[in-house]
This record gives structure tokens, C-alpha cells and sequence, in this order.
């Protein structure tokens, strides 16, 4: 390996593929890019598929709630219904809260 003294170039990361499966334990798998802001150069790439916050989580929730609304409405005349399968209070399968 060779050490460098100098600054990184590496100041942030770009979100570039995101796959999720909500089948049985859900599994989120995200592949982003090491980058540059200012010259926008790509230093390499990296994966992460394990510990999303709860905030992550809360916001996946409300993201598939919401894309379900939309299929609804596409599918059925007047869309989803207002308070469709509510779940018992403290209900939450591995991972996504709700799921």
C-alpha cells in the first residue's frame, strides 16, 4: 500500500442503486459512489445492505404506503380506501415497521 500526506478528494457519497425486497424479512441493498463534490469525480464504489436507522426505516414505511396508494388507484375506481388494514398497535415484523 502507499500512503499519501495529502487532503482527500473524497468529500461525499451519491445514492446510485437502490433494490428492495418486502417479501418475507425485508432486505434493502444500496449501491452509492464515492465522490467529489466540486469535480464531480467517482472514486470507486461501495455497498450496504444492513443497519438503516429507524428514520430510514419510518420513511420506507410511508414510501411503500404511499407507491400501494398509487397501484390502488390505478386499479380500482376510487383508489385505496381511507384506513385500509390497520395493524395492532406495537405490530412490527423484522426490519420495516408495519410490514
Amino acid at each position: 500500500m502507499t500512503k499519501s500526506d495529502g487532503t482527500c478528494k473524497i468529500d461525499g457519497v451519491a445514492l446510485g442503486e437502490l433494490t428492495i425486497s418486502l417479501l418475507g424479512n425485508p432486505v434493502i441493498n444500496a449501491k452509492y459512489a464515492l465522490c467529489n463534490s466540486e469535480s464531480e469525480d467517482r472514486f470507486g464504489a461501495g455497498n450496504r445492505n444492513s443497519n438503516w436507522s429507524a428514520d430510514t426505516l419510518e420513511k420506507l414505511k410511508a414510501l411503500t404506503d404511499s407507491m400501494e396508494r398509487d397501484i390502488c388507484r390505478d386499479l380500482f375506481k376510487g383508489g385505496a380506501t381511507i384506513g385500509s388494514v390497520e395493524e395492532p398497535d406495537g405490530y412490527q415484523q423484522d426490519g420495516v415497521p408495519g410490514l
